[in-house]
């Protein structure tokens, strides 16, 4: 905002110093992000198809030799199989 009063960028803005420690509530809660997991080391289940991670993704453009336009996935949390 500086930038465009000290420039004299835009018609109509008035002539003020803009502090930029101040944030308004809308731009703080449009730049917050996550933060990453930790990472773990341990496996949670204690037995294989306890706990599935599915992915649906589709439809694609481009069609597979079957004709499918859709893929799922489906990883088991305890085996890491697909």
């Amino acid at each position: 905002m500086n930038k465009l009063v000290f420039k004299d960028l835009v018609v109509g803005l008035p002539s003020i110093k803009f502090n930029d420690d101040k944030v308004c509530d809308a731009c703080a809660r449009g730049k917050q992000v996550r933060k990453s997991f930790k990472l773990k080391y341990y496996v949670s289940t204690t037995r294989p198809l306890e706990l599935l991670h599915v992915d649906l993704c589709g439809p694609m453009r481009i069609t597979s030799t079957g004709g499918k336009r859709h893929v799922l996935v489906i990883v088991d949390d305890y085996s890491r199989f697909t």
